[in-house]
Parts: C-alpha cells; sequence; structure tokens
C-alpha cells in the first residue's frame, strides 16, 4: 500500500557483507543445485498468461532456501542465449530474496 504524503529522508548508510555462514551454506546449495539443474537439462516450459506467452523453467525459485533464488534479467523475453543443448532460455541470474532483504535492512536500521 503506497503512502502519497509519507516524507521521505536519508538517514545514513551503512555498509554490509553477507555473512561468511550464509554464502558457505545457502548460496552454496544453491550454486550446487543450478549446476545440478545446467548437467542434467534445464527443463523449459511455455505457458499462456493473459496475452502473453511465458517461458517456465525448473531452475531454483524463490522458496529455494530464504536467501536466494534465479530469475530472469532479460531486456525482454526475446533477449535469449543458447543452452548446450541447444534450447534457448531467457537470460537469467542470481538474485537475492527481497524477504531476505528486508530482514538485513531491519536488523541494520535496529543495530
Amino acid at each position: 500500500m503506497k503512502k502519497p504524503n509519507r516524507e521521505l529522508y536519508f538517514k545514513g548508510i551503512k555498509l554490509w557483507n553477507m555473512p561468511v555462514p550464509t554464502i558457505e551454506k545457502e548460496i552454496r546449495e544453491l550454486w550446487e543445485e543450478v549446476n545440478t539443474v545446467v548437467n542434467e537439462g534445464i527443463k523449459l516450459e511455455y505457458k499462456t498468461r493473459g496475452d502473453k506467452t511465458v517461458e517456465i523453467n525448473n531452475l531454483p525459485k524463490m522458496n529455494f532456501n530464504g536467501v536466494a533464488h534465479i530469475r530472469p534479467k532479460a531486456r525482454n523475453g526475446a533477449d535469449k542465449v543458447t543452452l548446450p543443448d541447444g534450447q534457448q532460455i531467457t537470460k537469467q541470474c542470481y538474485w537475492l530474496n527481497s524477504s531476505y532483504i528486508a530482514s538485513v535492512v531491519a536488523n541494520n536500521v535496529n543495530e
């Protein structure tokens, strides 16, 4: 819900590094799962949603581990790369989950 009359302010800045245990566990698990899926073959499906066709794949989604996931990063649906098996997939990248970022920000605000 947007609050049109809220006043914006700059409270400050804080540098942050992802904790090493998170990198060694959740980020490593994501990386390993992506490698497994790529090595076993990415499964692509195309589904119609309204007047658009969307590409669905079996790469880890936001619910994978609560920290990070894979999602498209392409300019549009035509921005694709060729997989080793010849399939065309929309460009993908690693993303931190919004809930994880929110918890990091909330913890840093309270410090």
